[in-house]
């Protein structure tokens, strides 16, 4: 074999074997979500996301859990954003489990995340058992237990029948609370129709006003149980803690039940004394439908987490020309191929720059040619 080809089979074998490290290197960065990402949400996060017991979204069902997730994008992903905020009412495992993930671990959801957060089929999740130390028979801690980490238990509450009912009832405020939030919105449309004095409409606004009324009752209740159960304030004063999670939806909600209420009042007062002059309460029902909105707002918030609106108000911003700088976001593709205004700009100006500098440069030069 002569030097050269000696030379190729070396080049050939180098280039092999390094594709082949590329290729196990590929693959030893590559996140698994059975692996690596399974454990994590078991140990963190099934117990408050679970099937017992589901705060906003389940983690064990990746139909919920991936409306939380931007594949490909950790950074714009709202389960990302929960383990690293700022904001404790927002952090998750929340400050009061004392269980918080690793560095590590956030790394690798991270990771997970960008890499397009596969989630195969048919994986299902298991809550560890407690991995608190086994005590043996005289007390102590059994043998070989000793180094094990404590896992926080939670706090067995002891509760009377009644609190457990009260604590119960909040899980029917999900399905409650669209009831009376579509019979106020009804009101607030026919009443907006009746204006016109169509008897039709006004009759219909009245009976969805009075309906949505008592139906709001109910669900108001429920809804400061569902509150408590997600870690709200217990008491009333939950209504001076405006920096608490549930705050405005809480307020919203009771103000609109309660001028629901009083608006149903005195709606039935005006159509007993004059059935033609309903004007003042058809009003009311407008600004009625606009609160009832404001508060399904503020709900949204609550069950979605604030980024929930991030993409609805870029779109709305850019339909409007408001903020122009919050436009939604083009492929990646497309921003490699654009350049942003600014280096357009700067371009521009350099090339007219240059385009004088040779238009001065010319000239020097033919005055010159002439004088010779």
């Amino acid at each position: 074999m002569s030097r050269s080809h000696k030379l190729c089979v070396g080049l050939w074998a180098f280039w092999i074997l390094g594709l082949a490290t590329s290729w196990a290197q590929d693959d030893t960065d590559k996140v698994d979500f059975v692996r690596d990402i399974k454990p994590i949400f078991e140990s963190k996060c099934l117990r408050c996301h679970g099937p017992v017991q589901a705060d906003g979204f389940r983690i064990d069902l990746a139909s919920e859990a991936l409306e939380h997730i931007t594949a490909g994008d950790a950074e714009d992903s709202d389960l990302y954003n929960y383990l690293i905020t700022d904001d404790e009412d927002e952090l998750m495992p929340p400050p009061s489990e004392n269980d918080p993930l690793t560095p590590d671990q956030i790394e690798l959801v991270k990771r997970w995340i960008d890499q397009g957060a596969e989630w195969p089929e048919g994986v299902t999740m298991q809550e560890p058992a407690d991995e608190s130390p086994v005590e043996s028979g005289d007390g102590g801690v059994a043998a070989g237990d000793e180094d094990r980490p404590a896992r926080p238990a939670r706090k067995k509450e002891d509760l009377t029948m009644a609190q457990k009912i009260w604590k119960a009832i909040g899980a029917l405020h999900p399905a409650s609370v669209h009831l009376p939030v579509g019979l106020l919105m009804a009101a607030g449309l026919f009443a907006l129709l009746g204006l016109t004095g169509n008897f039709v409409m006004s009759d219909t606004a009245y009976y969805c006003l009075w309906l949505g009324a008592l139906t709001a009752i109910f669900a108001s209740v429920v809804g400061w149980s569902q509150s408590i159960n997600l870690g709200g304030p217990t008491d009333l004063t939950a209504l001076t803690q405006p920096d608490t999670r549930h705050y405005w939806h809480r307020i919203a909600g009771v103000g609109v039940t309660i001028f629901a209420l009083l608006l149903a009042l005195y709606a039935a007062r005006a159509r007993s004394l004059d059935p033609d002059n309903g004007t003042l309460w058809k009003l009311g029902a407008i600004v009625l439908a606009v609160g009832v909105s404001y508060c399904g707002y503020e709900g949204g918030k609550i069950t979605h987490k604030s980024g929930h609106y991030n993409y609805l108000n870029s779109v709305v911003n850019e339909i409007m020309g408001w903020n122009g700088d919050n436009k939604v976001k083009e492929p990646a593709a497309n921003e490699s191929s654009e350049k942003p205004n600014e280096e357009k700009e700067s371009e521009v100006g350099k090339t007219s720059d240059e385009t004088e500098v040779n238009e001065s440069g010319n000239s020097d030069k033919l005055k010159a040619d002439i004088a010779d």
